[in-house]
């Protein structure tokens, strides 16, 4: 008996044989492979542009703060005809201190600069910040004479009455007062009906108040102290000094100690410092208005921006890295290397004048900007998070670096008391 054959493979069945599946498994391979790199080089060109749209972003939002806080740069009203009388010449209210050399970060040195690190321009700002409640006289004073109160509200010495705050803002405001008193501030009440101020003594949540020391204007005359029923009042923080500046901030936790931490620009606040920079060690706010900031200038200008102190059109950037000090700006009237500000007024119409900021009168005095209408040029620099080859034409991974301009007339610069 025959043994059966064994059965031969029908090679009709659907299916791929091992050849034809390897040679696709390499096309699938390859197509991949392209399909990766095409998505590497998109998601790198959506990070590259979420980081460039991040650094403008955050430069616009430092100029806006600098733009408001410049424009209320020597505004007090809580001496509406006179500078401050505690104000120290050693402090004035505006100031830049160029090239401050500040370290812990990986920012390298300005090129050429003799300096031995990176360095910042600090700006400080004096001025009285109004606090945002709208409040009226609400009662007549819980002590006093007939004629007084038949008058409105006379005030004295411990004067007690009552505020009208909008919905809730009577405890917002004494919490905000109570803070201003912590850090060392001297609040006050400025009455419009006859433009008088007061040192507050207490504000409760209730809007209850007390003040003393009455403050006058003598300038064109004593006026009358006092003020009706539902007159409008505002609330002062008077002499706020601030201080910008690029510092290293520990903003990863995982480098909270390292030696290479982040450059941000800071803004400072404290209460006028009138024995000096002691202040800054226990500020009442310490505030980071941009991070990963690598250069902060500040410039000015008497003729129209057509030279600035602090620049160099020698240097890469344009300003100069010799200078280290506030009376390397201010300068002397000629012989100038840079544009000074003092220079430019002694060429400005042949007009010979000078300011000394350090002055006490003429043409200086703390508040010597009050006496020139001037334009004040801020330029800040941010780079990305990241470095990246996408930011380089050389290959090698670097940050992409962003300059932001501002310009402007401070309001109150060249406005005489």
């Amino acid at each position: 008996m025959r043994q059966a054959e064994p059965a031969q493979a029908d090679r009709s069945a659907p299916g791929f044989s091992l050849v034809e599946m390897l040679v696709a498994v390499m096309f699938m391979g390859l197509l991949m492979a392209g399909l990766a790199k095409v998505f590497k080089t998109s998601l790198g060109s959506y990070v590259a542009a979420a980081e460039t749209t991040s650094s403008s972003r955050q430069n616009a939002m430092a100029l806006e703060m600098l733009f408001d806080d410049l424009n209320v740069t020597g505004m007090t009203p809580s001496n509406l005809y006179n500078s401050p009388s505690t104000i120290n010449p050693a402090n004035p209210g505006f100031e830049i201190i160029p090239n401050v050399v500040y370290a812990n970060t990986d920012v390298p040195k300005p090129t050429g600069s003799s300096f031995a690190g990176p360095v910042t321009d600090q700006l400080y700002l004096y001025f009285d910040q109004f606090m945002p409640y709208a409040v009226t006289v609400g009662s007549t004073p819980l002590q006093g004479t007939s004629s007084a109160v038949a008058g409105g509200l006379a005030l004295g010495s411990t004067n007690s009455f009552n505020l009208n705050f909008n919905a809730t803002e009577a405890a917002l405001a004494g919490t905000a007062y109570n803070n201003a008193v912590t850090a060392g501030f001297t609040p006050v009440i400025l009455l419009q009906a006859t433009g008088t101020t007061a040192n507050i003594n207490s504000l409760d949540s209730l809007g209850n108040i007390t003040i003393s020391t009455v403050q006058t204007l003598t300038n064109t005359g004593t006026f009358a102290n006092g003020a009706p029923t539902g007159s409008v009042v505002n609330l002062i923080i008077p002499g706020c000094y601030v201080r910008y500046q690029i510092q290293a901030v520990a903003l990863d936790p995982s480098n909270s100690s390292g030696s290479t931490l982040t450059p941000c620009l800071v803004r400072t606040l404290v209460p006028y410092p009138g024995s000096g920079a002691a202040a800054w060690t226990s500020p009442y706010t310490s505030t980071i208005i941009a991070d990963n900031v690598t250069a902060f200038h500040v410039g000015l200008s008497a003729d129209g921006g057509k030279t600035w102190s602090g620049t160099d059109t020698t240097t890469a950037t344009g300003w100069s890295y010799g200078t280290a000090a506030w009376s390397d700006l201010t300068g002397p009237t000629t012989g100038a290397t840079t544009p000074t500000l003092n220079y430019q007024l002694a060429n400005l119409n042949a007009t010979a004048a000078s300011v000394d900021p350090a002055g006490v009168g003429g043409t200086g005095g703390p508040f010597w900007f009050r006496q020139y209408p001037m334009l004040v040029r801020l330029d800040i620099t941010t780079r990305s998070l990241n470095k990246r080859s996408d930011y380089t034409t050389t290959g090698l991974a670097d940050y992409k670096y962003q300059t932001r301009t501002l310009i402007l007339n401070p309001r109150h610069f060249g406005l005489h008391y």
